[in-house]
């Protein structure tokens, strides 16, 4: 079931300007005028759609005295993403390990280099692949990894998302170019 948290977060983000709120606060940090600003809305209506995403978990507020920097918690949108993926249950005989309880549920292709199988794709879709335990990561290849007892196990895929985009401009040497 998925918690009435993800649907605020949801509902939170179906408004095109709470959602361009959200990407430039991903980006840096503004006071509510400065963003109301940049959005070419009213301080009032800002506030309001601050306050949406405030309640959605979405940014946080810092206060400097009487100004009120805004800033986005990016960890929070990929927790509810992660919420929505509810646990599949499998059974395995003891001492299995993580890779043989993966093999049970979906189509997975590996690559073996020495004594270590590393994922490659999960379902025909490419990419590279993590796991934790019971909501630690591990660093023990997966093959390796025995289990003995009950455990939550989270196949987590890297994906490459922007954290900072750079305009890198090099300054030409006036000295060289002659």
């Amino acid at each position: 079931m998925v918690s009435d948290t993800v649907i605020d977060v949801f509902k939170a983000l179906s408004c095109k300007t709470r959602y361009e709120m959200l990407k430039i606060l991903l980006n840096e940090e503004i006071h509510t005028a400065g963003l109301a600003k940049r959005l070419g809305i009213s301080s009032a209506a800002a506030t309001k759609h601050i306050k949406v995403l405030e309640d959605a978990g979405l940014i946080e507020r810092r206060e400097l005295g009487r100004m009120h920097l805004l800033r986005a918690k990016p960890e929070k949108i990929f927790d509810h993403i992660d919420e929505m993926f509810e646990p599949m249950p499998i059974n395995i005989e003891e001492g299995a390990s993580v890779l043989d309880a993966l093999r049970k549920v979906t189509g997975i292709s590996v690559n073996q280099v020495g004594d270590n199988e590393y994922l490659l794709a999960v379902d025909g879709q490419k990419g590279y692949f993590v796991y934790e335990v019971n909501g630690e990561l591990v660093d023990i290849p997966m093959n390796h990894f025995k289990l003995y007892e009950d455990k939550r196990i989270s196949l987590k895929e890297l994906i490459p998302i922007t954290k900072k985009n750079l305009d890198i401009r090099v300054k030409q040497d006036a000295m060289k170019s002659e």
